[in-house]
């Protein structure tokens, strides 16, 4: 990046404070989302077995009979953890 700045010279401008935290921000972040999306996707079926082994194994832990509650995410994964806990 500092070689490039040197090669365009004394007349480069770098972008401002808000160009950097609004427009390149947001450009970084829509990127990720995208790369993001198919792994999304896949939480939906596998994140729910992930999910119910982390809290199958902490009602193992405390005892399944000292277990009054268990509050989690609205999302469908943790939804569907919960109701095979359940059961």
């Amino acid at each position: 990046m500092v070689e490039l700045i040197g090669k365009f010279g004394i007349g480069l401008n770098p972008p401002s404070y808000h160009e950097i935290r609004e427009k390149y921000l947001k450009m970084e972040v829509n990127k990720i989302d995208e790369m993001l999306q198919e792994f999304k996707d896949k939480w939906k079926r596998l994140g729910s077995d992930k999910v119910f082994e982390m809290l199958d194994e902490m009602v193992e832990k405390v005892g399944e009979e000292n277990v009054v509650q268990v509050v989690t995410d609205n999302a469908a994964n943790y939804k569907a953890a919960g109701q095979r806990l359940m059961e």
